[in-house]
């Protein structure tokens, strides 16, 4: 095993993690037919862990249709864990479920052992996290978002505190995200305005469905009017196609076809995708939401939704205050970023945009 692939390892089990002596941890992986996870990783992290001394198990499972098929023999194994950890769509799945028992829950977006080795699975986990908790600070005090985007985005939305003296309109994770990648969904229930989808029509990953996918050739051109898609717009044909698409996956879920629940962007400037988009969309779409260039919403009935439009580059302010500029975190640049970098020991080209997630946008 090469240092950097043991480096990741370590960044999951000590800094994401924190297991110690004397605790279990069960790894849930997918079977080697369904390669959404590559290179064996689920049997890397239990061979460590069982390398210094720990209770670790591996368990392969394949991936149900949606989260209410959660296989019981699962839930049972982690109600007895004090730590589990999925290099499986499961964990996505569960994200939004209560899981049993008091163990920690994590969920891998760390498809390969390439991406594992590379600064995406090594940059501390600790560092990012607190990134995150700044982040959600700076979000849950604010009244107000407004979104753009190069092909025309222009949505707005006026933001209300659940109770006085608590964040603003964010969804939490039940499970946490290894590495951290983005902030918990911010509501986009009562929006207005307009949005441009690039690339592809993806799933959620909320459920299994058949053609999850449609492919962009020009920006898909949404109106929306209080959380409502009332038109769609752009190529024509195109458009007419979305549509479609939308009306059946709401009919397989009996949801609402044109509900935009959601949103968030990306947080992780170290995000990786070994590869390119277009030759695995619905691999891609699983990682690339951490990077701070990609924004993506929740559309098709209940939050989260079944459908996941894209959009890159994206300017965003929070109460007139800039946070993404042209897809660029400006929020690195805060002095209480700096703060966070000399505490971890990590000099400033540590939050440099390098990586590649697969696209040109």
């Amino acid at each position: 095993m090469s240092a950097e692939l043991a480096a990741g390892i370590a960044n999951v089990l000590d800094g994401c993690i924190g297991i110690v002596a004397g605790q279990s941890l069960l790894v849930v992986a997918e079977p080697e037919d369904q390669t959404f996870y590559r290179g064996a990783l689920g049997r890397h992290v239990v061979d460590a862990a069982q390398a210094r001394g720990l209770d670790a198990k591996l368990i392969i499972e394949p991936v149900p249709i949606g989260p209410e098929h959660f296989p019981a023999h699962v839930l049972e194994q982690i109600a007895a864990s004090d730590h589990t950890l999925f290099f499986s769509r499961l964990g996505s799945q569960a994200r939004f479920l209560k899981l049993p028992g008091p163990g920690t829950k994590t969920v891998s977006y760390v498809l390969d052992a390439e991406s594992l080795a590379a600064p995406f699975g090594s940059l501390p986990y600790a560092f990012v996290a607190e990134l995150h908790d700044l982040v959600v600070q700076r979000i849950g005090a604010a009244r107000s978002y407004h979104l753009t985007c190069p092909n025309g985005s222009d949505l707005r939305m006026a933001l209300e505190p659940a109770d006085t003296g608590k964040p603003a309109e964010l969804t939490p994770f039940a499970v946490r995200n290894f590495p951290v990648m983005i902030f918990p969904p911010i509501s986009s229930a009562r929006a207005n305005g307009r949005l441009a989808l690039t690339l592809a029509l993806l799933s959620t990953s909320i459920h299994q469905y058949d053609d999850p996918i449609v492919p962009l050739d020009s920006p898909l051109l949404l109106d929306i009017a209080d959380g409502k898609i009332t038109q769609f717009g752009g190529e024509p044909v195109q458009a007419a196609r979305a549509e479609a698409h939308f009306d059946r996956v709401a009919a397989l879920f009996d949801a609402d076809a044109r509900a935009l629940n959601s949103w968030h962007t990306g947080i992780n400037p170290a995000t990786f995708f070994a590869g390119r988009a277009i030759d695995d969309l619905g691999r891609w779409g699983s990682v690339a939401f951490g990077s701070p260039s990609y924004t993506h919403f929740h559309i098709v009935g209940s939050d989260p939704g079944e459908i996941c439009g894209s959009l890159f580059n994206a300017t965003i302010r929070f109460d007139d205050e800039i946070l993404w500029d042209r897809g660029r975190f400006v929020f690195l640049e805060r002095p209480e970023v700096a703060d966070l970098l000399a505490k971890h020991g990590l000099a400033r080209d540590a939050l440099a945009i390098q990586q590649s997630i697969g696209v040109e946008a």
